[in-house]
């Protein structure tokens, strides 16, 4: 230790090296629910400046045990009413290297600000992956920078002591994420009013370059913000609403999203579901609807209509995950092929095809109707009928004037009729 010229309280300083250290955490039966209190006044008549550097840290908990490298931490408080400064200058997980700096003063409304940054290769990051990620933006970082309070800036103070953050990720030096949170730390449900900025994000050079999936620009915003408790349950509810849109490019169609979402504990539900592809001034494609889906089940209902070219759609049914003779689908599903032709030519120009594949050039004309229902009871009614259908196989040209497949009972006696009128 020593004195400080620059200081008026006596100062310590000292610095501490470890080789390799070794944690081992051990969970909680029962955790403390006595509300947490802040301290009082923390001011001490004495500088300190440590430091802090361990080459290698492992932590284990039950089954699992991660390392730590390369810490390099330094805690700089100049005494009195000063603020008490962290800073981690080095530290790496993984693939990741990260620094931080945190600054709190335990005096009036305990100000607090710092930042978190965080940094990798994608190179490094594909061999935690087992990919080929070498097609990806080398450069990833992403950082977060918070300042609020962590006390009432005077005793007549109601309003909570309140954090802001600030996220943000690029990856070399596009801005890929913005996003911003409000966090009262001592309250019950933290979390308030998340809001978050997807800029150009291109899904196919973040997955294996062998995965198939096309090069994205999906721009758009998402906010989220609870919304008190569910019925019956303890768990915070929430709610948000999610819009996105994907620009047409030369692999992929224009298209745009948007809905509501509800999550609770066990169930999310997204309703006003808009999705419209390939909007242009003579045709657009369009599916809206809400959908649910039972988290601890995986039963979903969607009531949803539709349409496109040529098709439209419209369904209210609801199915469990686990399928089953006694879990079966329960409602209807209405689908109309008006024109299979101009149907086929749309599909076409979304794949942007001048010619089929070879084997799938089957020209197909006419119409075709798909009427299902099935009740609670387990009656099945399916009506499938076709009018003027024609398509080509090979140098052969089908055609059917007049078709209709009746299905209907119980799933286990189905009773099929078939009538045809083929040319």
């Amino acid at each position: 230790g020593g004195a400080s010229a620059n200081t008026d309280y006596p100062a310590l300083t000292a610095t501490l090296a470890v080789d390799q250290l070794a944690l081992v955490l051990a969970p909680q039966p029962d955790p403390d629910t006595t509300p947490f209190a802040l301290p009082g006044d923390q001011s001490l008549p004495l500088a300190v400046d440590l430091g802090l550097r361990i080459a290698q840290t492992t932590v284990a908990l039950k089954d699992d045990t991660q390392t730590v490298s390369n810490l390099d931490a330094r805690y700089h408080y100049a005494g009195g009413q000063s603020a008490h400064q962290l800073a981690i200058n080095t530290l790496q997980w993984q693939a990741l290297n990260a620094s931080a700096q945190l600054s709190v003063n335990t005096v009036g409304s305990w100000p607090l600000s710092g930042h978190v940054s965080v940094n990798t290769q994608a190179g490094e990051l594909a061999k935690q992956l087992a990919g080929d990620l070498s097609h990806a933006p080398q450069n990833l970082a992403a950082k977060l920078m918070l300042q609020g309070n962590l006390a009432a800036t005077s005793a007549n103070d109601a309003t909570p002591p309140r954090i802001e953050l600030d996220v943000s990720a690029h990856a070399n030096k596009h801005q890929l994420l913005s996003a911003t949170a409000t966090v009262y730390p001592f309250e019950a449900q933290p979390v308030h009013a998340v809001a978050a900025q997807l800029n150009q994000l291109n899904l196919g050079a973040w997955l294996p370059a062998n995965s198939g999936v096309p090069a994205t620009s999906i721009s758009g915003t998402a906010n989220i913000a609870p919304a008190g408790q569910g019925q019956g349950q303890s768990q915070t509810r929430w709610r948000g609403h999610i819009a996105l849109t994907q620009p047409a490019s030369e692999q992929l169609p224009s298209a745009d999203i948007s809905a509501n979402v509800t999550l609770d504990a066990d169930r999310v539900a997204i309703s006003q579901l808009e999705l419209v592809i390939a909007k242009t001034k003579e045709t657009t494609a369009w599916l809206k609807g809400d959908v649910s889906m039972q988290l601890a089940s995986g039963h979903v209902g969607a009531k949803l209509q539709g349409t496109a070219p040529g098709l439209s759609l419209q369904t209210d049914i609801s199915a469990s995950a686990q399928t089953s003779l006694q879990q079966l689908p329960v409602g209807n599903v209405t689908l109309n092929v008006s024109d299979a032709a101009t149907l086929t030519r749309w599909l076409q120009s979304l794949a942007q095809l001048k010619q089929p594949p070879s084997g799938l050039d089957i020209n197909p004309q006419g119409a075709v109707l798909l009427n299902a229902n099935f009740s609670k009871s387990g009656q099945v009614h399916v009506r499938l009928s076709a009018t003027e259908l024609a398509a080509t196989f090979g140098k052969q040209r089908v055609q059917l004037q007049q078709g209709t497949l009746r299905v209907a009972n119980t799933w286990q006696q189905l009773n099929v009729a078939l009538d045809l009128n083929a040319s």
